[in-house]
């Protein structure tokens, strides 16, 4: 079949959404570049995932604009989400389950703003850019050292290299890279 994302998919959704009698209710929106503003616009997100994912950013983004999150209690997001205290976990295909975990925060505001706060105070302590670099930068030290000590010398050797791996650092994100084709910096005290 299709893979999700596709317009013959898309199209089944649509279809089921309206035999249901809820195409008036749910909207498609299609690929979104403005993540900030659709989570501005929600109260609670949802990620009922029945497949482990290894990592969920849209997690991290709810949790940046203060929203709840009810996920399910599978792969990653079991590390990300704490249950009950930044969202509710259900477990995967538990149709009643996330029902009812969302229908719970949608008649509880204020406990909305108490996840969607834990959330953010989580996202501040784990996954900000500051914290990402200082721990990338820590990395680097740590397998740079020579008899203990970071060496300059031997990260531009390694980077000019291009014989291990590296992470590359780019618009605010890290990807993990086989080679390195151009000078890196990255901070290490000498």
């Amino acid at each position: 079949g299709e893979p999700p994302g596709g317009n013959g998919y898309r199209r089944a959704l649509e279809v089921d959404a309206n035999a249901r009698g809820l195409g008036s209710r749910v909207v498609f929106t299609g690929h979104l570049e403005d993540i900030p503003a659709l989570m501005a616009a929600v109260d609670i997100v949802a990620v009922p995932v029945v497949q482990p994912e290894g990592f969920g950013r849209v997690v991290i983004e709810a949790y940046a604009a203060r929203r709840p999150v009810v996920a399910s209690r599978l792969g990653g997001l079991c590390e990300i989400v704490e249950d009950r205290l930044t969202g509710w976990l259900v477990p995967p295909r538990d149709v009643s389950a996330l029902t009812e975990a969302i229908l719970d925060l949608l008649e509880d505001p204020a406990l909305r703003a108490k996840l969607g706060e834990a959330g953010r105070r989580r996202v501040e302590a784990y996954f900000s850019m500051d914290v990402l670099l200082k721990q990338l930068s820590g990395y680097y030290q740590h397998v740079l050292a020579v008899d203990g000590e970071p060496s300059r010398h031997r990260l531009r050797e390694r980077a000019w290299r291009g014989d291990h791996r590296t992470l590359r650092v780019f618009r605010g994100a890290a990807q993990t890279t086989g080679g390195l084709s151009y000078p890196l910096h990255v901070p290490i005290n000498d």
